[in-house]
């Protein structure tokens, strides 16, 4: 049986990867039926749906596989991101601080949580949980640019274009940092 699961999620990850996920749900499925308390089929099941833009079915996925495994800060993550796609922001933040209670170095759902608390105009606390990514995982690049991004719409321009130069650092051919340094050049006349 064991065999035929693993030929389930090698099939499964093909089609996945190749973006037929309908199809990979009907594999994830079929090991569900062998294996019904399967997370890591639930997690990927979930996955697929929010690749197809199935919140509500990722939400149900994710939310399975957490009664199995409550302490998953992945998990947490993970439905956190299908909450916040939806625009449930409070149980976003509730998915993402559970994460971080259970795994608090994790540096994505500190940046997951501090972009909910930008999104809400929660400057102090977006703040903190993206300085918080980015001092837990330095070469978090998302990270970085999400604090440029924060520190340029609170006109703290010398704090932006570090954070955008960082950004540069990690992925010289990052656009949009390179955008938002020439729109600062811009701003101080040093266009060269």
């Amino acid at each position: 049986m064991s065999i035929d699961i693993e030929e389930l999620f090698a099939r499964a990850y093909q089609l996945q990867h190749n973006d037929n996920f309908s199809e990979a749900i009907g594999c994830y499925e079929q090991i569900l039926t062998l294996s019904p308390q399967n997370t890591e089929a639930m997690r990927l099941i979930g996955f697929a749906y929010v690749q197809l833009g199935d919140m509500e079915n990722a939400i149900s996925y994710f939310s399975r596989a957490l009664a199995l495994e409550p302490h998953d800060a992945g998990l947490h993550n993970n439905l956190g991101n299908a909450f916040k796609k939806l625009g449930a922001l409070d149980q976003a933040v509730n998915e993402y601080q559970q994460a971080l209670k259970i795994k608090p170095q994790y540096a994505q759902a500190h940046n997951n949580l501090a972009a909910v608390y930008a999104s809400q105009g929660l400057y102090e606390q977006a703040l903190n949980h993206y300085c918080l990514a980015v001092n837990q995982e330095p070469d978090f690049a998302l990270a970085h640019y999400n604090l440029g991004l924060l520190f340029l719409k609170n006109n703290q321009l010398d704090a932006a274009r570090k954070q955008f130069n960082n950004v540069l650092a990690l992925n010289p051919t990052h656009y949009e940092a390179e955008f938002y340094l020439g729109v600062l050049a811009l701003e101080n006349n040093s266009l060269v």
